[in-house]
């Protein structure tokens, strides 16, 4: 027999001489460790007892003793070893099948999960990044487009294709143009001037016109005389080199120039003035007075960009004419 002291828990063990030059595991530690084969009946010679038989003989793992029957590899004492260890259990060998059920749960959550984020993402893509071509996408019909609240600029008034003053449409045979030539009209009468060349052009020479200024000059009138005179091309030239002297300074009324129209025998007037935001009803009376029983129509140009224009509309509503606006810088 073999006295052995374990290396592990340095308990004395005594096995069989077979084991030497072989393995053996410890019966109270269960550590595996090298039996030296010079270790052959240590236990005799130091006077040991010999370990028991059945339940109380030793057990070991390994022995390579290949005087024993069979191969001599210790495949079986193995095997006995592994059987008597547990190591076969079923449950040792494969995953319970609820174990299995739920790795399974868990995955298919997992890529559930995945796939939703990845699609948010596209979603949020395509909603929210202009494609190539520069343009946004076409809103939802429950997305609203904030757009800042300005006020569209007023189109440019287009001049009819007959006689006329800008938008307004001339309809009468002797026309008198009523301009307001005061400092009001300062950065406009320019503009006016030529709008009134080219109303006149536009009358043909079966009518006949009249320039008048407001100013209390007897001068300031196209021709001098106070006469309508045809609208010919020849008149019109003439007209314009008058017109290049007349500026616009100091206060202006409308008295003396209306009556000189309506003396004229006017069936038309067409009145322009810079300033039809400061008129007011007051002023209307007057126009109204000096009109009196005539038929002739007003025709009323408001000049600038103001939104107010006093009574001007009003004026030309009671005469029978119309109303226009016309913008500093549309006048040509």
């Amino acid at each position: 027999m073999i006295r052995l002291t374990c290396t592990s828990c340095k308990n004395v063990l005594t096995i069989d001489d077979a084991f030497a030059g072989g393995v053996c595991r410890c019966q109270h530690c269960g550590t595996i460790q090298t039996v030296p084969a010079n270790l052959k009946g240590s236990a005799e010679r130091a006077g040991t007892a010999t370990v028991g038989t059945g339940k109380n003989a030793a057990k070991t793992l390994y022995r390579s003793d290949k005087s024993m029957t069979g191969s001599g590899s210790g495949l079986d004492e193995l095997a006995e070893v592994v059987h008597s260890s547990g190591l076969q259990r079923s449950d040792l060998r494969r995953p319970p099948a609820t174990a299995v059920n739920n790795n399974r749960r868990n995955l298919l959550i997992f890529g559930v999960a995945i796939g939703a984020v990845l699609a948010a993402v596209v979603v949020y893509v395509v909603l929210n990044v202009p494609n190539h071509n520069g343009a946004e996408p076409n809103p939802t019909p429950n997305q609203s487009i904030n757009t800042p609240n300005v006020t569209p600029p007023s189109p440019t008034p287009q001049a009819p294709a007959g006689p006329s003053f800008g938008p307004i449409e001339i309809t009468g045979h002797t026309v008198v143009y009523l301009i307001d030539d005061g400092s009001s009209a300062h950065d406009s009468l320019d503009g006016i001037k030529q709008e009134c060349l080219r109303s006149i052009r536009s009358l043909g020479p079966d009518r006949r016109f009249l320039i008048q200024f407001w100013k209390k000059t007897d001068t300031a009138s196209y021709p001098a005389s106070g006469t309508p005179i045809a609208a010919t091309s020849a008149n019109a030239d003439d007209a314009q080199t008058h017109l290049a002297d007349v500026t616009a300074f100091g206060p202006t009324e409308i008295d003396i120039a209306l009556k000189k129209a309506i003396a004229a025998q006017a069936d038309e007037i067409v009145l322009i003035t810079a300033k039809g935001f400061s008129l007011d009803a007051d002023w209307q009376k007057t126009v109204l007075a000096i009109r009196g029983k005539s038929s002739v129509k007003i025709d009323c140009v408001a000049i600038g960009d103001s939104a107010d224009q006093g009574v001007l509309p009003k004026l030309a509503t009671a005469t029978g004419g119309k109303f226009a606006r016309i913008g500093t810088n549309d006048l040509h």
